[in-house]
C-alpha cells in the first residue's frame, strides 16, 4: 500500500541540463548510491561556509574591532540559528520535495556569503553575527533533507550511500581549515568570502541541473483530510516507539564525545605531553580524520557486502555495528590517555577514530530504515537532540577539567562511561521495523497488517532481506 503524502514534490530538475551533462545526469540516477555524491558535495558546501570563520577570525580580527566577547557571540551565531530550523525544514522536505530545500538553502548561502564582506565593513562584528545567525538559519534543513532524498536507496548500498554523504562534512572542515586561511593570505579574506559564494551558488546550479526527489514521494489517491490523519498517526507511533529515541540518544553520545574531542584534545595534547611544540600537535592528529574517513567506507562495504549475500539480518549490522564502534572508541581513549609517548597516543586515537567509523552501517543509517513519510522530521529532531549535545560537551569538560596532565584521563574516562551507555542502549532499543504504519484499522492505507516500504518492486528484489514488519502492526495483529 502507498503512503499518504499529502503534497507532491519536485520530482524533475528545476532547470534543464545541457547536453554535455546528459550522461552524469542518467548515471547519477541509475547508479545505487542515488544522489549520494550529490549530496557529499551539498555537505562539504555547507561546512565550508560554517567552519571556514574560526581559521579566517584572526585575519578579520586585523581589520575588525573584535574582543573576546564578541568573537565568542560571532561563533555561536551559526550554531543557534542552525537548531531553529531542522524539525520544520524536515517536514518541509517531507511534504515539498528535499530539492527544493537543498536548493534554496545553498542559494541563500551563496547570497549570504556574498553579503559578508559588504555587511563586515558596514555594520561592523553585530552584522556579521546576524548575518552568521541567517546562515546557519538556512542551512539548518540540510541535514534532514539529505536524509529524504536517499529514500530510495536500496537496503544493500544505504549503508554506502550514508557514509558518502557523511565523508561531506568532514571533507568540508578539513578543507575550511586547511586551504581557506591560505588563500585568504593570499588574495584577502574579502575575495575569499566571494569565492566561496561562487562555490555556493555553484553547487546550487548542479543540483538545480542534476538532482531529482526520490520516486517514493509519489501521492497515493487518498485525500487531503484522510491523509493528514492517517500522517498525524503515523508520526504519534513513530516517536511513541523506543526505536528513535534509541537512535536520538546514540546520535547525541556521538556527536558530544566527537565536539568535546575536536575541542579539546589539541590542548589536552600539550598538556599530557610537556615541552612538546604546539605547532607538531597537528602532525599527531592528522590521522585519527584521515583514518575515520576511510573507516567508514571500509566498514560501509563490508556491511552492505554482508547484506547483499545475506550473511546477517538487517537487525544484526546495524545493532553490532554502533556497539563495535561505542566500546572501540572508548577503549582505545582511555588507553591513549595513559600513554608516555606521543606517538603510541597517536597511534591509539587512531584506531579510535578507525573503530567509530563503524557507525556509518550502525546508526547513521538507522534513519533511512524508520520511516518514509516522515524521514524529513525524524532526522531534524535527532539532529537537532545532537547538535545541542555537542554544544554543551566542550562547556561541559571545561567546567570538570582540572588544568593537569591528568585532566586527559579524566576526561577519556567519562567519554568511556558516555559510549558504553550507548552502546547498551543501542544494543537493546535500536530497531529496523519500518514505523510508518498506525495501527488504525481504520486508516485509508489499508489493514494494519500490511508492512509499508519505501522500496521500489525492483528495489526489493535486489535488497539483502524483506523490510521487517512495522511494530505497531505486529501489535494490532
Amino acid at each position: 500500500h502507498s503512503i499518504n503524502i499529502p503534497h507532491h514534490p519536485i520530482t524533475e530538475p528545476l532547470l534543464p541540463a545541457p547536453r554535455w551533462l546528459a550522461p552524469m545526469v542518467a548515471a547519477g540516477r541509475a547508479g545505487s548510491l542515488g544522489p549520494a555524491p550529490l549530496l557529499c558535495l551539498a555537505r562539504a558546501v555547507s561546512a565550508i561556509s560554517r567552519l571556514s570563520l574560526g581559521p579566517l577570525l584572526p585575519l578579520l580580527s586585523i581589520d575588525l574591532p573584535i574582543d573576546i566577547y564578541h568573537k565568542g557571540q560571532l561563533l555561536s551565531s551559526f550554531s543557534t540559528g542552525y537548531l531553529l530550523t531542522q524539525v520544520g525544514g524536515g517536514w518541509f522536505a517531507d511534504r515539498f520535495g528535499a530539492k527544493l530545500v537543498i536548493t534554496i538553502s545553498l542559494v541563500l548561502t551563496g547570497l549570504l556569503l556574498c553579503l559578508a564582506p559588504l555587511v563586515a565593513d558596514g555594520e561592523g562584528v553585530d552584522g556579521l553575527c546576524m548575518l552568521y545567525f541567517v546562515m546557519g538559519f538556512a542551512n539548518g534543513p540540510l541535514f534532514p533533507a539529505c536524509s529524504v532524498m536517499l529514500r530510495d536507496v536500496p537496503l544493500r548500498a544505504r549503508s554506502q550511500a550514508s557514509a558518502v554523504v557523511d565523508a561531506g562534512g568532514t571533507l568540508g572542515g578539513c578543507l575550511a581549515t586547511a586551504l581557506c586561511p591560505w588563500l585568504a593570505s593570499l588574495v584577502d579574506w574579502r575575495r575569499l568570502y566571494w569565492m566561496l559564494a561562487a562555490l555556493a551558488m555553484g553547487c546550487a546550479w548542479v543540483w538545480a541541473v542534476l538532482a531529482s526527489d526520490p520516486a517514493s514521494m509519489s501521492v497515493s489517491s487518498g485525500g487531503k483530510e484522510s491523509g493528514r490523519k492517517s500522517s498525524v498517526g503515523r508520526l504519534w507511533a513513530l516517536f511513541a516507539h523506543p526505536g528513535p529515541w534509541a537512535l536520538f540518544f546514540s546520535h547525541s553520545v556521538f556527536n558530544y564525545s566527537n565536539y568535546v574531542l575536536n575541542a579539546w584534545l589539541p590542548t589536552l595534547f600539550v598538556e599530557r605531553f610537556q615541552g612538546m611544540n604546539p605547532a607538531s600537535v597537528g602532525a599527531y592528529l592528522m590521522w585519527p580524520e584521515v583514518v575515520g574517513i576511510a573507516a567508514r567506507f571500509g566498514a560501509a562495504a563490508v556491511a552492505d557486502r554482508q547484506l547483499s549475500d545475506k550473511q546477517v539480518t538487517l537487525l544484526t549490522v546495524r545493532r553490532s555495528s554502533s556497539v563495535f564502534a561505542f566500546l572501540g572508541q572508548g577503549l582505545m581513549l582511555i588507553q591513549a590517555a595513559r600513554q608516555v609517548d606521543p606517538f603510541y597516543c597517536a597511534v591509539l586515537l587512531t584506531i579510535a577514530a578507525g573503530a567509530n567509523g563503524a557507525h556509518a552501517c550502525g546508526y547513521k543509517a538507522n534513519y533511512l530504515d524508520l520511516t518514509v513519510a516522515h524521514l524529513g522530521v525524524l532526522t531534524g529532531v535527532g539532529n537537532t537532540l545532537a547538535s545541542a549535545a555537542s554544544a554543551i560537551g566542550p562547556a561541559v569538560t571545561a567546567a570538570t577539567l582540572d588544568g593537569t596532565s591528568g585532566g586527559f584521563e579524566s576526561l577519556t574516562m567519562s567519554l568511556l562511561w558516555l559510549n558504553c551507555l550507548g552502546a547498551a542502549i543501542c544494543g537493546v532499543f535500536l530497531t529496523t521495523d519500518c514505523l510508518d504504519t498506525t495501527g488504525d484499522a481504520s486508516d485509508e492505507e489499508g489493514p494494519t497488517s500490511s508492512p509499508t516500504s519505501p522500496l521500489s518492486p525492483s528495489q526489493h528484489a535486489s535488497a539483502a532481506e524483506p523490510r521487517h514488519r512495522p511494530a505497531v502492526a505486529k501489535a494490532a495483529s
